[in-house]
């Protein structure tokens, strides 16, 4: 048994549930399912609802009660609540994608433990063309406090990524950010901005026309979080680590030696991605004091004339779509 995003949605509304029970549960139903003899579809109903009471029943039988409890009535109710978010966010042309569905991406499931995390996403919501991450995806991050010089070079660094059909991820802040999304989208290319917070909703709120943008010119707005959901410091910080899960190599432009950077950065290098941070002529502390502690935890600095699709042919995960 697979659980469907309407399932997935539903436990999320059970008090206590989050993404790592939800995930034990699946492992449970998976397992179960191999064994013939065990039946964890309800035979007596096909409809999501009760398959999933079925599945629960079985799951307290195996586990007693440190597992998900929830009484029929809390059960209904969460459907409820579950099928209320999904009406309501396709009205806005958001969309839920589960991780049991084809075409969730594959870096998100990564089970490594991150720091910053709890657990790898069960469901994401979107908005755009979820086709874009089908490429190769390179993060472009940094901080939000940005100098002029690294505006710019973040801004070639996404335009030059672009251009070789890669897709560029980032998280639609202030600084670094926008300017990784504005030089892909200079050149007609795709990019990924990954929220921490409801999708209904822009922050900051001066992108908002950069948000619209990216998904009118085919990319795409990503979060965890359904609609609804304010920005707050832990959404942020599990958004830095959704980085470093979805894409395939990140790229730092500037930051400093306490930068929020670090999550998404120091996730890349405990996930055994290239981590590569731009080096420049003038002084590297300051703003870019984080850059250079990251090069000495192992990052690859990149000058300002990089070859990005030479550098890139070197791993192994981009030379066979080069």
């Amino acid at each position: 048994m697979q659980l469907s995003v309407l399932q997935i949605l539903a436990l999320k509304h059970i008090r206590g549930c989050g993404n790592i029970g939800i995930l034990k549960l699946q492992r449970f139903a998976t397992e179960r399912t191999k064994q013939p003899e065990i039946e964890l579809d309800n035979p007596e109903s096909s409809d999501e609802q009760s398959s999933l009471c079925h599945l629960l029943h079985r799951y307290h039988q195996e586990f007693g009660i440190q597992t998900i409890r929830c009484t029929n009535d809390h059960l209904a109710e969460a459907f409820k609540k579950a099928r209320q978010t999904l009406e309501q966010s396709s009205q806005r042309g958001i969309y839920a994608i589960g991780i049991n569905d084809e075409l969730y991406p594959k870096n998100l499931k990564i089970s490594t433990f991150i720091s910053g995390r709890r657990g790898i996403p069960v469901v994401m919501w979107y908005k755009g063309n979820l086709s874009v991450l089908s490429r190769h995806k390179t993060a472009v991050i940094g901080s939000r406090h940005i100098s002029e010089t690294g505006y710019s070079r973040g801004e070639n660094t996404g335009k030059n990524l672009a251009s070789l059909g890669i897709t560029v991820v980032s998280g639609l802040a202030r600084g670094c950010d926008t300017s990784g999304h504005r030089g892909a989208l200079k050149v007609g290319g795709a990019t990924v901005a990954l929220l921490g917070h409801g999708l209904d909703s822009v922050y900051p709120p001066e992108n908002a026309g950069l948000a619209q943008e990216i998904v009118s010119s085919g990319g795409l707005l990503m979060s965890e979080y359904p609609i609804g959901t304010a920005i707050s410091r832990r959404g942020l910080i599990e958004r830095s680590c959704l980085q470093a899960l979805l894409a395939d190599d990140v790229v730092v432009v500037e930051c400093g030696e306490k930068s929020g950077t670090f999550y998404a950065a120091n996730g890349a290098l405990s996930l055994g991605k290239k981590l590569y941070v731009l080096s420049y002529s003038e002084r590297q502390g300051g703003e870019r004091a984080g850059n250079t502690i990251l090069s000495r935890k192992g990052a690859i600095w990149v000058n300002e004339d990089v070859d990005w699709r030479f550098l890139l042919r070197e791993t192994e995960q981009i030379q066979k779509r080069m």
